[in-house]
């Protein structure tokens, strides 16, 4: 092959990547938009003296307490992604989002958000490693 001849083959080959990644990254912003990568739970707030109660009833123990409000619902956004990582990383399913839960004693009930990504861990051989078929 003649350099001219591997270079369009590299740049054609190039595009076509360029190409799926763009394919990839419109598919993850619709998925965004449409929330196919989003669970919607329900948070609930009990103001006590203590502080402000704050727990995701359709997720089992993902809860906390915060000094205020805005200070729980960090707080408990927190509790969520942990307890969600926790489960995955256990094999454990997600709970499936349960909209018709409630608790009467609450004094706020909204949603609370789990975004899902997807990521991968990568280790990485020494360069001077080298492998042979056997």
């Amino acid at each position: 092959m003649s350099v001219l001849t591997d270079w369009r083959r590299d740049t054609v080959l190039s595009q076509s990547l360029i190409r799926e990644w763009n394919e990839w990254q419109n598919d993850q912003a619709h998925e965004q938009q449409t929330g196919k990568n989003m669970l919607t739970y329900k948070a609930i707030y009990k103001y006590l003296d203590e502080g402000v109660h704050a727990e995701v009833l359709d997720f089992p123990g993902a809860l906390t307490c915060g000094a205020d409000l805005e200070n729980a619902r960090r707080l408990l956004a927190d509790a969520l992604a942990e307890m969600a990582e926790t489960s995955l990383l256990h094999g454990e399913p997600l709970p499936t989002p349960d909209p018709a839960c409630t608790d009467p004693d609450a004094d706020l009930e909204e949603p609370i958000h789990l975004l899902l990504t997807a990521a991968s861990r990568v280790r990485v051989a020494p360069l001077n490693t080298f492998y042979e078929a056997t």
